[in-house]
């Protein structure tokens, strides 16, 4: 489940070009594999712990393409939630929201980790012993991490936008069907 988490979220990124808070806001019933679409009509804002029905810019509520390379993914992820009771794209497994900002960083950042694409420092936290003592009321053991060092950092999801816009500006010249405002 988890590696197909990362796969699928990562995929995502690099075919859609979606910001960070767009992708987490997808509901299942935004995607529709029979139109080869998605849409887009807001996002999920963890701060306020709640969908909002508005995106960075009105122009950016839209339908965006599934293409065919990046179909195999969002349907193979798509038949795996299925029956989960989680109307998210990427669910929490613990609420009826998504997955949460820490745990979709953690993963994004362990996924560049294991490519060796970031270096990370790991902290591993007892919590439910201090100073030898068993902690009664302590939530277990914590794992945090920060980037030591990373082509990635400070836009670990940016990157993905800014290459696809690169080539859809490149493909401009080449195809009939992509202009600037279909690139915006």
């Amino acid at each position: 489940f988890h590696a197909l988490l990362k796969l699928t979220a990562i995929a995502s990124f690099a075919y859609t070009g979606l910001r960070y808070a767009e992708l987490k806001g997808i509901q299942k019933s935004d995607v529709s594999l029979a139109n080869h679409t998605i849409w887009i009509g807001g996002v999920f804002d963890h701060s306020e712990n709640r969908y909002k029905n508005r995106t960075k810019r009105e122009a950016s509520k839209r339908h965006i393409e599934i293409q065919d390379d990046y179909l195999p993914y969002i349907t193979e992820w798509m038949d795996k939630i299925k029956d989960l009771d989680n109307p998210y794209l990427f669910p929490s497994l613990r609420s009826k929201g998504p997955i949460c900002g820490h745990a979709f960083r953690k993963m994004i950042w362990m996924t560049y980790e294991e490519y060796g694409l970031a270096t990370l420092n790991w902290t591993i936290r007892d919590k439910n012993n201090v100073d030898g003592k068993r902690n009664p009321g302590a939530r277990g053991i914590t794992k945090s991490f920060t980037v030591i060092e990373s082509p990635f950092k400070g836009c670990p999801t940016k990157t993905f936008r800014h290459s696809l816009a690169t080539h859809l500006v490149n493909a401009v010249k080449s195809d009939p069907l992509i202009d600037q405002n279909y690139v915006m």
